[in-house]
């Protein structure tokens, strides 16, 4: 059973030398930690897509195996994320 709980989305996008290039906050209202990671992955990639960068390093400010095994590997099926999965692959 998932846990849910007040969760948001939240990150920064800098470019390749560091600098602040904009920030980003998404209220999520309640769900899991993976929740709020895949939706702050999909949202930060989108606003880097719409900026025109090209070349992005993803960071997570927690231990985030599960996203980076759900975007990576191509034969990883989670049906309750597969939406949020899909949309970050095609961002990549």
């Amino acid at each position: 059973m998932r846990s849910l709980s007040h969760v948001s989305a939240r990150g920064v996008i800098r470019d390749h030398e560091g600098t602040w290039a904009m920030c980003f906050a998404k209220n999520l209202a309640y769900g899991t930690n993976n929740d709020a990671e895949l939706w702050g992955v999909k949202t930060g990639l989108e606003l880097a897509f719409n900026l025109e960068i090209k070349k992005l390093e993803v960071k997570f400010e927690t231990n985030s195996t599960f996203v980076v095994n759900a975007l990576d590997d191509s034969s990883f099926k989670y049906t309750v994320h597969k939406t949020l999965i899909a949309s970050g692959r095609l961002l990549m």
